[in-house]
């Protein structure tokens, strides 16, 4: 696992680090959805079609596919980021389909695109969020002129609105699409704005943690080439303390050889002086013998 790992780019994987953190944002953001569909529906009885919690459900497992997949096969930045796109494209659809089933143009849910549009301005390239938000624009013009047009059926949520057909009401429809449009548009200024400064400061902060690392590796070089340093000298000074008691040891040898040369030489000399005092006292007595002798 561990080599695996050390494979992937090590941008890819902060990119995942992200997606990771972006899809358990996505995966808790559906669930709640999903939670207060069905309340909404059992318990205020608001009559939300089945095809609604089926899209929600089908949406939640994709996102765990895309993890799948992801981890799995995507190991270069450029697919990484084509990927991100098109299953943003996904999304995109999937929630066309939410909003559809949840009363199409009669109601603000197209600002539910914010949602998918602000995520992805901060991880993706800027020409590639352009493409999310002219898709997502795209496909609610489309929903909005196929209710219109009546080639799909509109599903009224709230009963009130039932024969009012404000979908088919061209005023209300030009008036409701410009709105949410320029708020889209609006709000993906803002967002690319903030996502802006916050890529800079990301930069910035991968600058300085570049620039620390770079540091401490000078620091680490400095640390090995030490104790490289340290270790030489060691060996060094522990050859001449070696070489120094071997002489020590020499001289000390020759200082005992002498010294029992010494002691050889003095236990001679000594028993030399010894044996010329006795010489000596030999040839008294013998002079004096022979004084007697004569006498």
């Amino acid at each position: 696992m561990e080599e695996k790992k050390e494979a992937i780019n090590p941008k890819i994987r902060e990119e995942m680090e992200r997606m990771k953190v972006g899809s358990r944002l996505s995966k808790l953001i559906l669930a709640v959805f999903l939670i207060v569909a069905l309340i909404f529906r059992f318990y205020f009885q608001i009559p939300l079609s089945s095809y609604l919690f089926i899209i929600i459900s089908l949406w939640i497992l994709s996102v765990f596919l895309k993890e799948f997949l992801v981890l799995k096969f995507i190991k270069e930045a450029k697919k990484f980021t084509d990927f991100q796109l098109l299953f943003s494209f996904l999304e995109l659809f999937l929630l066309t389909l939410i909003i559809h089933f949840l009363g199409g143009v009669t109601w603000i849910g197209g600002v539910l695109y914010l949602m998918i549009i602000s995520r992805m301005a901060i991880v993706l390239p800027y020409q590639k969020t352009k493409y999310i938000l002219f898709g997502a624009t795209a496909l609610f013009l489309s929903l909005v002129l196929l209710e219109y047009l009546g080639v799909i059926p509109h599903h009224y949520v709230i009963p009130q609105l039932e024969g009012m057909d404000l979908h088919r009401d061209l005023p209300y429809v030009l008036a409701t699409s410009f709105i949410m449009i320029a708020a889209i548009f609006y709000s993906f200024r803002s967002i690319l704005f903030f996502s802006s400064n916050l890529k800079e400061k990301e930069k910035s902060l991968l600058k300085a943690q570049e620039d620390t690392d770079k540091a401490l590796r000078r620091a680490e070089e400095a640390k090995n080439i030490l104790e490289i340093r340290v270790k030489a000298r060691t060996k060094e000074l522990k050859e001449l303390n070696e070489e120094l008691e071997e002489r020590v040891e020499k001289r000390t040898k020759e200082m005992q050889r002498r010294m029992e040369e010494l002691e050889k030489f003095h236990r001679i000399t000594v028993g030399r002086e010894k044996r010329m005092i006795e010489l000596k006292k030999e040839n008294e007595k013998l002079k004096k013998e022979i004084e007697e002798l004569k006498n």
